[in-house]
């Protein structure tokens, strides 16, 4: 008996697995009704009955599943069997809806999805199928040449749905989850394909018209729906949206109905390909990014807002401002903008997506001219959308790349100079991707030229193409350097970019390459196997691996003599994508490597069209040509393309950035019209007012100041200048720019330093501005003195005696410090409340000795800061090993402050933490001291969180003129607000209460805390600190009759 075919096997497997997944279905469909079962009888007490939990739901559907699943399979496969069509393609039709029945269940837990949906698609798709089959005239209007206007009609489906998500705010589908917004598309998409479909045949059957024409005229009367997208972004919100689609819809008809001649098929697939679908991608773009975050990066945003302030007073690029990326980039395009529009961080936030969003566009219109295929183009947008989606900086290059092949394929002397034009307009936005891509389009024609030695080559003459191109990059960058000359910097442009850039980048912005064969050597197993593939460490290697692929397959192509139109635009595409490397390997992580990588999507398409164009040979004429290969081949190839196609949708995370994507774009009402505050952005814009308030009330206008915090954005904020050229402490390290900075500093003798941001820009790559500029940071302690911290950012002040060592000799301080010295998490603060040297009552007079001690066997540097009201003074020093250092009355020994207490700070690195003690006593009666350990953050409470107020407890009885003080410091970035309350044993609260608002780093300190609540407090009483608002550790004294005196810290507690 001989075997029966594959193709007939391969059915019987899907029919199993078919009638195996309809059986779960239900299985899982009747789990459902368990969920009223009553919970496990509370016997005993255990973590079930806790949580009354029914154990009888986990044994009932076990049971139900090993008892229903496997006969019911067995029943769904005879009935399957029965009703299965024996044509091939309908027979997958029938039971490929089937397997997604658990899916349903896990997406939607409704018993409709589950059952009735499976069976409804099994039940259409065969018979859709045979409807296709003897229509002839549904085939006809399927023809290669009417793709357009299906293309037409489905971008006009889509319009209406980029509406609805922006108008309504809203999914599709009533469960968020990727897969059933998915469904719901395709469906909507199928719904407007029929409607155009319905419409062009019922008018054929009333008034006799070919089918083919009507559906034309529907498809061209039908484009004043792809306007509805354009006018939600515009209006928002936007006003009676049914009303709008109703119009649209009235006006489409009439149109359709007016309309003699219909647009022709080229016509219709150039409007589609080069106007509506690329209009398309920039409204998603746009609305998915505009205002995407509420909170402003005063680092990398300032890297544009600071010099565009400056540009704004008349400074001059690269002479008064070192532009690091691009001058364009960094300043002056924002700062014409606002010459134009008004002086305002909108402009700067509106110019980085108005640009970015063109990406998308660039990323369409490469895949057009490289495959001429509006599908493949949509293919290449979405593979690029594992890289940045968004950058206003890559646009410049894809669109020259797009430009360069359309140039070399369709020998295009002007779209090669197009393409020069805007690689010179590059260069004075983004220095490096300007100079990459002059390099890729010399490169990329220099190599097609050798290809073309040992391959016919139609195109345009590379070194025509390079002519070209050079000539648009000399008109691109004209007007720029024109600009330059005019105003005597040009001397400085060539310079900067082409001499200092180049010397100092690898130095002051690279980074080391990641480990990534640490995974391979220490505990491999399959978790980290998994991290290694799914997060970030495989996406550093996957630009590399496939240009390596790309190389090697032109390379063989090459010496074969077989190269193609195909290979031509690999070949090119590999070439800029190699240059950009460069980003890469240079600041060597993540981040840059996915903004290197804008062409490895496309070139991933084309290596898959290449790929598929292969397997489309071998299915067809096998591998020697003469016949075509067996049925168990094609069935191996075909699996090994599905699972391929997941693979990469999993690695290159498609499912989550697409969910994400959907997310940002129905949330661009609310975005826009800030319905939602961040808390990150409230803190952010604070921080901005009242650091630009103080910087205002320190400075008379016009007066500079200076950041050596890294958060330039002071500058524009503040609208204070910048008396030097940097404005990123990394930029101004080394040697002679240091010097050059504390010339300016001396000259212009700004009243304000910033010093220190709370998000620890001023340590960025872990490396703090301290160590960076040594010789500047030497030279600002000696002229400027801490003036108050505001929202965690340190404003530090002239020095009315100033006196600086000569430049040389600052300069002598600079080191290269040991590896050790890189920051491990940033900087950690202790603080001792209540240190002092001052007189009490009865006579007594107190004061604070410090002890420190280095237990480590290396140095510890460290920073003393001692605020007492408006005064606060810094003291920095280094403990040697095992070094002990004590200081008697140290207010007035070490920071000579007499009459006052305050807060004592040491600020030392994470990992490097010295021991230290105070002992604070009554001099005068010889009281014992009190011994303090300092307090941290872990001691502090934090408002609105679930540690919101602080207790104290373990006070002493009511003794005989004994008197208990309490203090609150506030260790947060914000002013705070406490209050301060007597609780009973009970909970309850007793007398009074007294509040206060805080500002940073000082401390609240209520003395006879008794008197102040109006309550004598005994053993069994607590008092409570809550924190109203910011962050505070608190802590109470109890000074006895003898002038003993004990110290009792405060500790977190959830607030009642």
């Amino acid at each position: 008996m001989s075997p029966a075919p594959l193709s007939d096997r391969i059915l019987r497997a899907f029919l199993w697995i078919a009638a195996f997944s309809l059986a779960c279905g239900v299985f899982l469909s009747l789990t459902l009704l368990f969920r009223s079962l009553p919970p496990t009888a509370p016997v005993a007490i255990g973590y079930v009955t806790i949580a009354r939990y029914s154990k009888l739901r986990d044994y009932l559907g076990a049971s139900l599943f090993f008892l229903l699943v496997p006969p019911l399979t067995i029943w769904l496969e005879r009935v399957f069997a029965r009703a299965m069509p024996r044509r091939f393609g309908a027979a997958l039709l029938f039971t490929v809806p089937y397997f997604f029945a658990p899916l349903f269940y896990l997406t939607t837990g409704k018993v409709g999805w589950i059952l009735l949906l499976p069976v409804a698609l099994s039940y259409a798709g065969p018979r859709l199928l045979a409807f296709v089959e003897t229509r002839r005239w549904l085939r006809e209007l399927c023809r290669r040449e009417l793709r357009a206007y299906h293309a037409l009609v489905l971008t006009e489906g889509l319009s209406w749905i980029l509406f609805r998500y922006l108008v309504t705010g809203r999914r599709i589908a009533h469960i968020p989850t990727l897969f059933l917004e998915t469904v719901f598309v395709f469906l909507f998409l199928a719904f407007f394909w029929v409607a155009a479909v319905l419409i062009a045949r019922i008018v054929y059957l009333t008034f006799g018209q070919q089918t083919e024409d009507v559906f034309r005229r529907v498809a061209a009367g039908a484009l004043p729906l792809v306007l509805l997208p354009l006018a939600a972004v515009i209006l928002v919100p936007f006003p009676y949206p049914r009303i709008a689609v109703i119009v649209a819809l009235l006006v489409s008809a009439l149109v359709a109905l007016r309309l003699r001649n219909p647009l022709a098929p080229r016509t219709a697939w150039a409007l589609c390909a080069y106007a509506i679908v690329p209009g398309l991608l920039y409204l998603i773009s746009y609305a998915s990014t505009a205002q995407l975050s509420q909170w402003i990066d005063l680092f990398h945003r300032g890297e544009s807002l600071g010099p565009a302030s400056d540009y704004l007073r008349g400074k001059v690029p690269f002479r008064d401002v070192f532009a690091l990326h691009g001058m364009l980039e960094d300043g002056l395009l924002d700062a014409w903008l606002m010459e134009l529009f008004g002086r305002s961080l909108d402009v700067a936030i509106a110019r980085s997506v108005v640009i970015g969003a063109f990406l998308g566009v660039s990323i369409w219109f490469l895949g057009i001219v490289v495959f001429e295929s509006m599908s493949l183009a949509l293919l290449s947008v979405a593979m690029g959308a594992w890289t940045t989606a968004e950058n206003d900086r890559t646009f410049f290059q894809v669109a020259a790349v797009a430009l360069f092949w359309n140039a070399l394929r369709r020998r295009s002397r002007a779209s090669a100079t197009f393409s020069g034009i805007f690689a010179g307009a590059a260069i004075f936005f983004s220095y490096e991707i300007g100079v990459f891509t002059v390099a890729g389009g010399l490169g990329a024609a220099l190599l097609v030229w050798i290809a073309s030695k040992r391959a016919p080559w139609n195109g345009l003459a590379p070194h025509v193409a390079a002519i070209f191109f050079m000539l648009g990059v000399v008109l691109g960058a004209a007007p720029f350097l024109i600009y330059l000359a005019m105003r005597g910097a040009l001397g400085a442009f060539f310079e900067a970019s082409f001499v200092t850039i180049p010397h100092i980048i690898d130095a002051v912005w690279s980074l080391p390459f990641p480990d990534l064969v640490s995974t391979f050597r220490v505990d491999l197993n399959l978790h980290t196997l998994a991290d290694f593939v799914l997060w970030e460490k495989f996406h550093l290697v996957v630009s590399p691996l496939t240009i390596a692929v790309a190389a090697v397959y032109l390379i063989q192509r090459w010496l074969r003599r077989r190269l193609d139109t195909l290979d031509f635009a690999l070949l090119a595409l590999t070439v800029f994508a190699t240059i950009a490397q460069r980003t890469a390997f240079g600041r060597a992580e993540f981040r840059h490597q996915y903004f290197a990588a804008f062409l490895i999507g496309p070139m991933l398409v084309l290596l898959g069209v290449l790929l598929a164009r292969a397997l489309r040979t071998l299915w067809r004429n096998g591998s020697d040509g003469s016949r075509a290969i067996d049925t168990g081949t094609r069935a191996f190839l075909a699996t090994l393309v599905v699972c391929a196609a997941v693979v990469v949708g999993v690695l290159f995370w498609i499912p989550d950035l697409v969910n994400a994507r959907i997310n940002d774009l129905v949330r661009y009402g609310p975005r826009v019209m800030h319905a939602h505050r961040e808390a990150q952005a409230e803190e952010v814009q604070w921080r901005i007012t009242d650091v630009s308030a103080t910087i205002r009330e320190l400075t008379p206008r016009g007066e500079p100041i200076f950041d050596f915090s890294n958060q330039p954005a002071f500058y524009f904020f503040a609208g204070r200048p910048n008396p030097t050229r940097f404005y990123q402490v990394p930029i101004l390290s080394p040697r002679d720019f240091q010097a050059e900075t504390i010339r300016a500093l001396e000259r212009a003798r700004p009243k304000v330093v910033l010093r220190r941001s709370p998000e620890l820009f001023d340590q960025f790559d872990n490396v703090s501005n301290d160590i960076r500029a040594q010789a500047v940071s030497a030279y600002l302690d000696d002229t400027y003195r801490f003036h108050r911290a505001v929202r965690g950012v340190e404003l530090w002040t002239r020095r009315a005696d100033a006196r600086p060592r000569a430049v040389a000799d600052y300069l002598r301080l600079i080191h290269l410090p040991p590896e050790k010295e890189l920051v491990s998490g940033g900087r950690v603060r202790l603080v001792f409340p209540a240190v002092g040297s001052l007189s009490g009552l009865g006579g007594s007079y107190w004061q604070s000795d410090l002890t420190l001690h280095n237990p480590l066997r290396e140095a510890i540097p460290l920073t003393l800061r001692y605020v007492a009201g408006d005064t606060a003074i810094d003291r920095r020093l280094t403990l040697a090993p095992q070094q002990t250092i004590r200081w008697a009355d140290v207010a007035h020994g070490l920071f000579g402050v007499q009459g006052a207490v305050g807060t004592l700070w040491i600020d030392h690195r994470e990992g490097r933490v010295p021991v230290a003690v105070i002992q604070t006593y009554d001099v005068a009666h010889g009281g014992r001291a009190s011994v303090e350990q300092p307090l941290s953050s872990r001691d502090a409470a934090t408002a609105a969180t679930t540690s919101a107020e602080l207790v104290v407890v373990g006070l002493p009885g009511n003794a005989n003129e004994r008197r208990i003080n309490v203090g609150v410091v506030n260790v947060g970035n914000i002013p705070a607000t406490f209050r301060i309350s007597a609780r009973t044993r009970t909970g309850a609260t007793i007398g009074r209460s007294v509040e206060s608002g805080v500002p940073e780093d000082q401390v609240w300190f209520v003395t006879n805390i008794e008197d102040a609540l109006g309550v004598k407090l005994d053993e069994t009483m607590s008092v409570r600190i809550t924190v109203v608002a910011g962050t505070g550790v608190g802590f109470a004294t109890v000074v006895n009759p003898g002038g003993d005196s004990e110290f009792i810290a405060a500790i977190p507690a959830q607030q009642q």
